[in-house]
Formats: structure tokens, sequence, C-alpha cells
């Protein structure tokens, strides 16, 4: 039987103060059901934490319309420390966690109202689909993507429901792509 990937279960985030950042998730993009609350020590994250066990509070959060779930992460042994220089589309690693929407425009009109830090015009990929980019109060970016693949349809005003994926940096497009094809057994290119 062959590999079958059907979404991603969760996209880490880091930020200094859990409670304050999920509100603004639930109310923006409707990521309002918390599966557990858990404070401990991450001995697993130390490649993360400069080989320091830290302790930590982690939340994971999920949408009822689906997609995968935001483990919205914040030390509790230190302070969360933002990178020392500025993050730009095409640096290496995680540049935005993808969200879905069943109407990106209705997305777009929905952050403007609420003061959704918005960065750019709403646009379109170069498959078609609408989307934009918006950033968090502790400046995550989000890329705010069309999606038709849903599990409820709960009426949030917003039309976000979970993650959808995320928009990572390479280094080499080809040996990346080639990869992907391999571990992960993905096999259509939607874009290059």
């Amino acid at each position: 039987m062959g590999i079958i990937i059907s979404g991603i279960q969760q996209m880490g985030i880091g930020v200094p103060n859990v409670e304050e950042i999920w509100k603004f998730y639930r109310t923006n993009f409707g990521i309002n059901v918390k599966v557990f609350e858990d404070e401990a020590e991450a001995p697993l994250m130390t490649r993360y934490t400069g080989g320091v066990v830290q302790n930590r509070t982690a939340t994971l959060a999920l949408s009822l319309e689906g997609g995968g779930g935001m483990e919205i992460w914040q030390y509790k042994s230190r302070n969360t420390e933002k990178a020392n220089f500025a993050i730009h589309l095409g640096d290496l690693g995680l540049y935005s966690c993808r969200i879905k929407s069943k109407n990106v425009a209705q997305s777009y009109e929905f952050h403007k109202k609420n003061g959704v830090k918005i960065l750019g015009e709403l646009g379109t990929t170069p498959a078609g689909k609408q989307h934009y980019f918006v950033e968090d109060p502790n400046g995550n970016i989000f890329d705010i993507c069309d999606s038709q693949d849903w599990f409820a349809n709960t009426k949030f005003p917003g039309a976000t429901g979970g993650v959808g994926g995320s928009m990572i940096g390479v280094s080499d497009m080809d040996k990346s792509i080639q990869f992907y094809k391999e571990i992960l057994e993905y096999d259509t290119v939607e874009y290059d």
C-alpha cells in the first residue's frame, strides 16, 4: 500500500503569550477548538532550543471547518525571542503558514474590516488561485489560500478554516522537489 497524505497535522507557532494570540486566531481565522493545553518540559525539542530542555506551554487548537491545527507554543522557562533578522520571502525554512479559505475575497474583506495587518493586496498564485498574506500581532506570516476541501460549515464569517500547508524556502528547488517525491510520494507540481 502506498503512502496516503491527506493533510498537515499541525503547525507549530511560537508566541510570547498563548492566550492573547489564540484570541486573535479564534477571531480572525475561526481556529476556536482547544484540543489540549499542556505545560511541561520539552526534551524532544532540544535541537530547536539550543540543546537545552525548556519548559513550555503548548495549546493545540483546530477549526471545525477542517484543515490542520495550530500548536501554539510559549516558553515558560525563558522569554520567547523573535529572529534577530528581518524574515523575507525566499529565506530558507518555513516562511508562512497557509490558512484555508472557502472564499478568499470574503476573507480579505473580513480581515480588512477587523484591522488585521494585510501584507500587500489580494493576489493570484501562478496556479490562478486567489490568495493574500497577513501578519499576526507577533509578526508571524500567514498565507490565506483558496481551498475546496472542507469538513464542516460553521458559517464562520471570515470563511477560513485550519492550516492548509506551509510555504517553505529552499536552497535547491530541483533537489527539494525530488526529496518530496521520494519521501512523501508527492507527484504533482502545481507551479514552479
